[in-house]
């Protein structure tokens, strides 16, 4: 059996190596947190650029939409335009037809000239 000075010196030399691992494992924590910070930090970063990047993706949509709303307004004008055009030839075919019809009546009229 061992003597107690032996049990003290095993029993410190444990201790001692435990105080060792708790070291390491304290400065393995310690760089990992490190890393970890870091890790977030530049997510932090980037998260920061995609909500100013969407920001102005946000900003660049909204000034198309206007511009879309004006093109639309502008568009409806030139279709009421085009309508009165169409009516417009419509009637010229129209009327086209009536003195093409008069002018035939009256050639039929005229002695020939031959």
């Amino acid at each position: 059996m061992p003597t107690q000075e032996e049990r003290i010196t095993t029993l410190e030399q444990n201790f001692a190596s435990f105080q060792r691992e708790i070291v390491k494992q304290g400065r393995r924590t310690d760089e990992d947190l490190t890393m970890l910070l870091g890790i977030v930090q530049e997510e932090r970063r980037d998260s920061r650029r995609v909500v100013t990047r969407l920001d102005a993706i946000e900003e660049r949509l909204d000034g198309v939409e206007v511009r879309l709303s004006t093109v639309e307004v502008r568009l409806s004008t030139v279709e009421a335009r085009l309508s009165t055009v169409e009516a417009d030839v419509h009637e010229v075919r129209a009327t086209q037809k009536e003195h093409t019809t008069l002018l035939q009546q009256i050639l039929e009229r005229l002695p020939n000239s031959r």
